[in-house]
């Protein structure tokens, strides 16, 4: 047992000794990553893009980073995505379309459509007129 105790000493020790980093040195240090971490947190300030990040790293921070650099950090160690939002027609009428969602669950009620999805009632009735079509030809067919 004695020997088992010393060799696990052994290994732990020199282990800690010998180990060496995996992975090259970061280009963007700790601090300016703790920081953009903190600027990420923050509900007023966003960033359109990962170029922006690369911006405000360079002019705030001082920090020389390549994009690759940037955009690693930002989106894997600090698991942080772009939120863009859906691109929208120049024509759409907001409030047309804010009554149409405030209006939609009470339409659908009204139809009798329990699902809540119109496209499934549609594919009811696309099936149900196929079977009549069917059962109709059967008809002339049978004679």
């Amino acid at each position: 047992m004695k020997e088992l105790d010393f060799f696990l000493s052994y290994l732990l020790y020199y282990h800690n000794e010998l180990a060496l980093p995996t992975g090259g040195v970061r280009k963007i240090p700790q601090w300016a990553e703790e920081a953009l971490a903190k600027r990420l947190q923050e509900a007023d300030h966003g960033f359109a893009s990962y170029g922006m990040v690369q911006q405000w790293l360079s002019e705030t921070l001082g920090v020389e980073a390549e994009y690759h650099a940037v955009y690693q950090m930002t989106r894997y160690r600090l698991g942080a995505k772009l939120k863009v939002p859906r691109p929208e027609h120049i024509k759409q009428n907001h409030e047309q379309r804010d009554a149409f969602k405030k209006t939609l669950p009470t339409t659908l009620r009204c139809s009798g459509n329990t699902t809540a999805s119109p496209v499934k009632s549609h594919e009811k009735s696309v099936i149900s007129r196929r079977m009549r079509a069917a059962l109709d030809s059967r008809r002339y067919w049978d004679g």
